[in-house]
């Protein structure tokens, strides 16, 4: 069984083979219905429950209509270091042994995240899967308590309506039967939304801020898209200190943990091991090589080569083809690169940058 495997953790290549990944989640969903996630044996309330947008949040549409604006990434990209501080704010500071599964709000229709068994095949969810087999829990998506749109609202230039929309999941993944964590247990620290600021996710968070029904989240955490960045000051200026205050917004995911650790929000050893994770990734091991190529196997410890190459789905690539290693000519993704050319430095600083400033 799971268990007593993850126990060993002997090596990081068993850790990352997929049917450990998929056994994890059936492991999981098989126990949903006697409320082992929802138990308050489990501790969850410790930490944050999180509701996130996929396109630009999770990962980057390449600036693709109509999945986003962000071009200042690969497409496909899941944003270095995004899932491990995930991870964190789901564990709390105390690093819970069973953190609430984080769920999606998207306005993609469902049919375009699947079923379960093709959600298991999406780099993103793969990665969620191994961030939390790496650090001995047991995590990932609820796609029971996600909120998706339809095709209008995928195709919708309506912010205020999509937004809208988003919201109200929101409130009824919340208030469902099982769905409001927060009553599990003592010391429970509310729920945070997640998006960005391509597509009217800002005035998701508005719209949570003004609505009675629910309470207020504890953060809205706002990707700034450098594509997109907008000044939201005169709508942050109508809401109280209070909740004007919980709405941070980041470039970069090293940015962001540096943030929530001055708000308190996550340890000092949390904000470490989410730089780890982004040190560890395709994408900040791509920015290190002065040829901008990205690494082979035979370029790493013997020992991290297998496991680098196979949990890491920050960015698609062919590891095997090792002769051509451009990042801009890689395979059959090449196509997905294309867009890149001469923003691979600046792309590069924004994956390092730590800058304090929370734009409005």
């Amino acid at each position: 069984m799971l268990i007593p495997f993850l126990g060993g953790i002997a090596t990081l290549v068993g850790l990352a083979t997929v049917p450990c990944v998929g056994d994890a989640r059936l492991a999981v969903s098989e126990k949903k219905n006697d409320g082992f996630l929802f138990s308050k044996q489990n501790e969850m309330g410790k930490g944050y429950l999180l509701f996130s947008d996929i396109d630009d949040t999770i990962i980057c549409s390449g600036g693709s209509w109509p999945k986003g604006t962000d071009d200042l990434c690969y497409t496909d990209e899941v944003y270095p270091g995004l899932m491990q501080l995930y991870l964190e704010l789901s564990a709390g500071p105390d690093f819970v042994a069973h953190p609430p599964f984080f769920r999606l709000v998207s306005a993609r229709p469902k049919i375009t995240v699947g079923d379960p068994k093709s959600l298991e095949k999406k780099s993103w969810n793969k990665l969620s899967n191994a961030t939390g087999l790496l650090n001995g829990r047991t995590w990932g998506v609820d796609e029971d308590r996600s909120g998706f749109g339809r095709f209008v609202d995928f195709f919708s230039t309506d912010w205020a309506a999509t937004a809208e929309r988003k919201a109200q999941n929101i409130i009824k993944s919340l208030t469902k039967p099982g769905g409001h964590y927060t009553q599990a247990g003592d010391g429970a620290k509310g729920y945070i939304w997640i998006g960005d600021s391509g597509q009217g996710d800002f005035l998701t968070g508005l719209n949570l801020m003004h609505n009675p029904d629910v309470e207020d989240p504890a953060y809205v955490l706002i990707h700034n898209l450098e594509s997109n960045k907008e000044s939201h000051q005169p709508d942050l200026a109508t809401l109280p200190d209070s909740q004007r205050d919980k709405f941070i917004f980041y470039t970069s995911i090293k940015q962001l943990a540096h943030v929530l650790l001055k708000r308190g929000a996550i340890t000092e050893a949390a904000r470490d091991r989410v730089n780890k994770a982004i040190q560890n990734s395709a994408i900040y091991r791509l920015c290190q090589t002065a040829d901008g190529a990205y690494p082979c196997p035979t370029d790493l410890d013997p020992t991290e080569a297998s496991a680098f190459h196979k949990l890491d789905q920050t960015v698609k690539f062919d590891a095997d083809n090792c002769d051509d290693r451009s990042a801009f000519k890689v395979s059959k993704y090449a196509r997905k690169f294309g867009h890149l050319k001469g923003k691979h430095m600046e792309r590069c600083a924004l994956l390092n940058s730590t800058s304090d400033d929370e734009v409005w």
